[in-house]
């Protein structure tokens, strides 16, 4: 095997475990985030499901705060629903990540939502028992509390309130994206495993290095497919060349040289051809 093979497989085994690790992490932190949402719920005697959300929404208002929270020159990964409540810092967004990750190991739906208007906030879309969604602001933020606690509010309703204006809302930041956030607005995806995908750090990772490493492999079996199609339509055969001798001879010490193409022995009078790595 070549040394760029040899190099090539070694970093797409160094992604695959990485891919393994993340998505530990990610099965460890859901397992603690059941015992933690479990608790909660348990220590507020929350039975039904309204209770249970207000119960996660008070515990989050009170153990998770902006002060002292990094605001400039944070990753674009943020950080975990684990590491969150483990920190106990965290702004709009924090707190929304949690609230989603802990409703979701006590089965309630629930997904973000990026509102913007006059001021920019993110809350969590919840559906309660008869299939209703209602907004709750899990942040701790006198100025939104008053309007979200005050009543059930539905996500259509309040875009255009003349109370508390906002004009735009989307489950995914797009403002974040340059341009983009400009013209794309109001998108609300459903629940599904992308939206719980956004809200798990540990699992977009896991998923971005699983691509690498499937990438990369691809590529290797690609390379091998191409090589064969081309020794079919072109009638050749392939060969490994070693280095320090010819095509098909034993491996040297140094190592095998990759795959080549090897024509047929030219007839009398016919000039043979060396290019493009091809021997005739």
């Amino acid at each position: 095997m070549s040394i760029k093979k040899k190099i090539l497989f070694f970093v797409i085994g160094i992604t695959f475990l990485s891919s393994l690790y993340c998505f530990g992490r990610h099965v460890e932190d859901q397992r603690w985030l059941d015992r933690e949402a479990r608790r909660i719920v348990a220590s507020a005697g929350a039975t039904d499901r309204r209770g249970q959300i207000l119960a996660i929404r008070d515990y989050l208002r009170l153990h998770v705060r902006h002060e002292g929270a990094p605001h400039d020159h944070r990753p674009f990964l943020r950080a975990s629903a684990r590491e969150i409540l483990e920190s106990g810092q965290g702004y709009c967004g924090e707190a929304s990540r949690a609230c989603v990750n802990l409703l979701c190991q006590l089965g309630i739906p629930a997904r973000r939502i990026n509102l913007y208007g006059r001021i920019n906030h993110v809350i969590v879309e919840v559906s309660l028992a008869d299939g209703s969604e209602i907004l709750v602001d899990p942040q701790d933020n006198p100025e939104t509390n008053r309007y979200f606690d005050r009543k059930d509010r539905h996500l259509d309703s309040i875009i255009g309130d003349r109370e508390y204006p906002f004009s735009a809302y989307s489950t995914i930041h797009l403002r974040r994206i340059p341009i983009v956030g400009t013209f794309i607005q109001r998108v609300r995806l459903r629940n599904s495993p992308i939206t719980w995908a956004m809200e798990n750090p540990w699992l977009i990772k896991t998923l971005f290095a699983s691509l690498i490493s499937l990438s990369m492999l691809n590529l290797v079996v690609l390379d091998r497919l191409l090589m064969k199609f081309y020794a079919a339509r072109l009638g050749v055969r392939l060969v490994h060349a070693r280095p320090g001798g010819d095509p098909g001879t034993e491996p040297s010490k140094e190592g095998s040289a990759p795959c080549t193409l090897q024509f047929p022995a030219p007839r009398m009078g016919q000039q043979s051809v060396e290019a493009l790595g091809f021997e005739r």
